[in-house]
């Protein structure tokens, strides 16, 4: 019986934060200060739906409300 790579459920992680890693990266520009804002204010629209996740379309909605 072959041993899987104790890393190789990290490739699943990896693959599925990356749409709203790059949805984020794109919308701050880069910056830190600017990706902060938009966290926090998903998480502010997170908490009254009870989730414990950041579905791409939560950043979506924190973006818009950040224009």
């Amino acid at each position: 019986m072959a041993r899987e790579h104790p890393l190789h459920h990290l490739q699943h992680w990896r693959d599925q934060l990356r749409p709203g890693l790059e949805i984020l990266r794109q919308a701050s520009k880069g910056l830190p200060r600017q990706a902060g804002r938009i966290l926090c204010t998903a998480m502010r629209l997170a908490v009254p739906k009870g989730l414990n996740h950041l579905p791409d379309e939560l950043l979506q909605q924190a973006i818009a409300e950040l224009q």
